[in-house]
């Protein structure tokens, strides 16, 4: 389970702003925590460019 911008860019998590600029909220046993960012890459044809 991950959620994107489910804070604003490099600020901490807060579950409150996550959860009142959400469409969709997703409630597991494990509940919201936060970790290390996800990888993006965009891939062309020809090459692979790190975004974050």
């Amino acid at each position: 389970m991950y959620s994107t911008s489910a804070n604003e860019t490099s600020k901490e998590f807060y579950e409150t702003y996550a959860i009142n600029n959400s469409d969709i909220v997703v409630f597991t046993k494990d509940n919201f925590e936060e970790k290390i960012s996800s990888k993006i890459y965009k891939i062309s044809k020809n090459k692979l460019v790190k975004i974050r």
